[in-house]
């Protein structure tokens, strides 16, 4: 903070000032922007800034210059391009791929590549970095050798890897012999110009200085190749007796150019026989540079823009002449025209300054450093700084905001503008009246002034746009001051939230209107019930007291009957008296419908005063006059739970047809059964019953089985008993006997019926044994699979009554069929009659109190029996 004129400075190296403040000695408004690369400026921390977050250009997306050696490759710069990169790959290895310079690594570069195997096509053996093929490398990067036809000149005789000649030919009877030793006389090698050579010095033999010792008589002679007899040296047959051929020292009269008899191509007569000129490919060595016809390159084209000039010079900037990898060559070596020293075409910012063109041409420069740095002396287009170019130059200008614009926040001398000068200034002052009152329009900061700036206005009078009552500077709405800067009022729609109740002024809510009726009141209260106001729309009334017992209660709501509240406003007689009110629809209890006392007759049964109250004065049906009950199951909506239930609250029921509801609950799925209450006690419930009366077969799909009966009774419970019942056509019992289902369920010598023989067997499956109280075994079974009996999936099942006893086949005294069943092909019901099953399965009862085995014949008709047989529980 600067202590001396208030002006806040944010503490941040990360923040580069636009505008700089030379001193407090005023107050000024400084503005300080959080430096961001890619903004287009640059600011602290960067070196450049070229308005983007690209990598691959001059200026990275960290605004540092881009530079070979990065890592990042620039795409921005085509090949002819200074700084152009052809690879980039963050290394200083120069044998890989990426060499110094970020070019492609290549024969000829000065380096050797390591990272290729032999036999890759940029493998190099050795890379001198340079074209000459004359010395150890190759300009193919392959390593010189003798006999490779290129001449080493790097070898002084007596050093390794010297050749006094190489023809590149395995000819050993040419001038160069195959170890690039040059042929001579007396080696042996019968060469050019010989016509002998036995290899010594001997001159008394027949070969002396290569000469055969008769040569020149005319006649060819055991070791001559020719002899024409004449001393002319320039025929096909030289004076030695040798053919004439190129090389052998004398020139043949129209064939050869010339003959120099030696073995080098590179002097005035190439090997060839032919005189050297530039452009026959072959690179003169026997002249200095200043001498006519010297070469220092041939190419043996005429290409002019290669490394060799058509004029066989090497190529060079400055020649003026254009080779391939120059971008221009004018000549000369001055590095201020368009063409630098470099043959580069000049640009700004490559650090030299031109000086060829005047001021208004096309690519002048007033300035070039080289640099991509904007607030330096010389902008990034080569132009001198200078006020209002809209860069900041630390040090020189206080700001530079790029325009002639005098009422902005940079006035045209680079200067910051300073507020209570009296020029509004753009983008920095709302207004600026040049005077020091605070409470006009403008303020002494420079801002208009509004409503919550903290400051009153005083010059301006009530209902004058603009005016304030008051201005506490805050935001807050529900105080003494709004934010509209007007007094706070009830009724104003702001609830003032700086008072305590009691305190003057308080309000508990404020909803903007002056309505007594809704849920703020008039006087700015929360509307309650026993205001003596009736809340619309919440409240049904309101008499102004707490009491709940008269027609308006304590929570404002009409008295009505059911609100469990007892009104005691009112006499026995009058509309709307109450004798009780318990607030629930539970007729069952101490107050029924119409809040009156529960009476007999009333149709409402007063749970443990009343057994019953049919609401109406019939005394002999299920409810008597004096709401106790009668027998219970003469209907279905009177249905019980069992005939032991209707025996129990009824010992003078007699046996006959019931209504029984064996799941309980609602009395929509009861069904009317037979209830003996006779036998051993009575209370038996008739799960099955049918009577025979025609000898016909009986109806395999009979749906008289009371099934939730048997479910309920052999799986749901335990503790019941069974009892089985045969009567004959004049109601008169034949067979009845009982027992209790907990008995001995795994008795073994009576299972279930063999399914290919008519025996009934022990140690099967699928039976229930029960031990009736006559001695004899009740057998209930599935016959489906399943050891479920009727407890589970039973398909066919039956019922039968057996005498115990080892044998297989057992005394039958009763075999009835349940008729609960999958599918009527596993009924076993055909050319039946009562009792049985399928002739070849199953026992008769024969009507005669004897049990026979059918014994595969069909039952004849007149033996089925007529009769009802039951089977019940208890």
């Amino acid at each position: 903070m600067c202590r001396t004129c208030g002006v806040p400075m944010k503490n941040s190296l990360l923040f580069a000032p636009v505008l700089l403040v030379l001193a407090c000695g005023e107050q000024v408004v400084v503005r300080e922007t959080e430096a961001s690369c890619g903004n287009g400026k640059v600011e602290t921390g960067e070196l450049c800034d070229d308005g983007n977050l690209e990598h691959t250009d001059s200026c990275t997306g960290s605004c540092q210059p881009a530079q070979c050696g990065d890592g990042v490759q620039r795409q921005d710069l085509g090949p002819e391009d200074p700084g152009y990169e052809e690879c980039d790959d963050g290394n200083t290895n120069w044998q890989d791929g990426c060499v110094e310079g970020c070019r492609v690594a290549d024969c000829g570069d000065g380096f050797l590549r390591v990272d290729q195997g032999e036999g890759s096509d940029d493998f190099e053996r050795c890379d001198d970095g340079n074209e000459v093929d004359e010395d150890g490398c190759l300009s193919n990067c392959e390593e010189a050798r003798c006999g490779d036809g290129i001449l080493r000149q790097d070898r002084q005789r007596g050093q390794p890897g010297f050749e006094a000649c190489d023809d590149g030919n395995d000819d050993d009877s040419d001038h160069c012999l195959n170890d690039c030793v040059e042929a001579r006389c007396g080696d042996g090698v019968l060469g050019p110009g010989e016509g002998c050579d036995d290899g010594n010095a001997d001159p008394s033999d027949s070969c002396t200085d290569c000469q055969p010792a008769s040569c020149g008589d005319g006649v060819l002679q055991i070791g001559e190749l020719c002899d024409d007899g004449n001393a002319v040296d320039t025929d096909s047959c030289l004076n030695n007796c040798a053919p004439a051929r190129c090389g052998d020292g004398a020139v043949q009269a129209g064939q050869e150019a010339c003959d120099d008899g030696n073995g080098n191509d590179q002097d005035a007569c190439t090997r060839a026989c032919l005189l050297a000129r530039c452009g026959d490919g072959i690179t003169r060595r026997d002249l200095e540079p200043e001498e006519a016809g010297f070469e220092a390159c041939d190419d043996g084209n005429l290409l002019d823009t290669d490394a060799c000039t058509n004029a066989c010079a090497e190529a060079r900037c400055g020649d003026g002449i254009q080779a391939l990898w120059e971008r221009c060559d004018d000549g000369n070596r001055d590095g201020t025209d368009g063409c630098t020293d470099t043959c580069e075409p000049a640009r700004c910012g490559d650090g030299i300054r031109r000086a060829d063109l005047e001021v208004g041409q096309e690519g002048y420069e007033q300035c070039d450093d080289g640099n991509a740095v904007e607030n330096d002396g010389c902008l990034s287009n080569c132009v001198e700084a200078r006020c209002g170019d809209g860069i900041l130059v630390p040090g020189v200008e206080e700001c530079d905001d790029g325009n002639e614009v005098e009422t902005d926040l940079c006035t045209n001398l680079c200067r910051i503008a300073r507020c209570g000068d009296g020029v509004v200034r753009e983008g920095l002052e709302r207004c600026d009246d040049g005077n020091g009152d605070d409470a006009d329009g403008c303020r002494n900061t420079c801002q208009l002034a509004a409503c919550g700036d903290g400051v009153q206005r005083l010059d301006l009078a009530p209902g004058t746009e603009g005016y304030e009552a008051c201005d506490d500077g805050n935001a807050v709405e529900s105080d003494s001051c709004r934010n509209d800067c007007a007094v706070a009022r009830c009724g104003d729609g702001v609830r003032r939230l700086d008072l305590q109740a009691g305190d003057v002024g308080y309000e508990a809510c404020d909803d903007g209107d002056l309505v007594p009726t809704d849920a703020c009141t008039d006087r700015c209260l929360e509307a309650r019930c026993g205001d003596a106001i009736i809340w619309e729309d919440n409240e049904e009334c309101d008499d102004g007291n707490e009491v709940a017992e008269d027609e308006c209660t304590d929570v404002c709501v009409e008295a009505i009957c059911g609100d469990g509240v007892v009104r005691e406003d009112l006499d026995e007689g009058e509309a709307g008296f109450e004798a009780c009110d318990d607030g629930n629809d539970d007729n069952t209890d101490a107050c029924v419908s119409g809040c009156l006392a529960p009476v007999c007759g009333d149709g409402f049964v007063h749970a443990g005063v009343e057994s019953c109250d049919d609401g109406d004065d019939i005394d002999d049906n299920a409810c008597s006059n004096d709401c106790t009950r009668n027998i219970p199951g003469l209907s279905r909506e009177d249905a019980a739970r069992t005939c032991l239930a209707i025996q129990q609250e009824a010992p003078q029921a007699a046996s006959g047809m019931y209504w029984i509801d064996i799941n309980g609950g609602d009395t929509g799925d009861a069904i009317e059964t037979y209830c003996d209450m006779d036998y051993d006690g009575g209370g038996w419930t008739a799960c099955y019953s049918f009577e025979n009366t025609d000898a016909v077969d009986i109806d395999c799909n009979d749906g008289t089985w009371a099934h939730p009966c048997v479910d309920f009774t052999m799986s749901a419970e335990t503790g019941r008993e069974l009892m089985v019942h045969l009567e004959d056509g004049d109601g008169q019992a034949v067979y009845q006997a009982n027992g209790d289902r907990d008995g001995d369920w795994t008795y073994t010598n009576l299972t279930s019926t063999n399914g290919s023989s008519s025996q009934y067997q022990r140690n099967s499956q699928h039976s229930r044994p029960v031990r009736l109280n006559d001695g004899r075994f009740l057998t209930i079974s599935g016959y489906d699979g399943s050891n479920a009996g009727w407890g589970g999936s039973w398909g066919n099942g039956y019922v039968i009554v057996v005498n115990t006893g080892d044998c297989y086949a057992c005394d039958v005294v009763l075999s009835a069929m349940s008729h609960r069943h999958s599918s009527p092909e596993y009924s076993r019901c055909e050319e039946r009659s009562f009792s049985g099953f399928t002739p070849a399965h199953e026992v008769m009862y024969d009507g005669a109190a004897n049990i026979t085995t059918n014994g595969g014949a069909t039952l004849p008709a007149d033996k089925a029996y007529r009769g009802t047989f039951r089977f019940l529980v208890r």
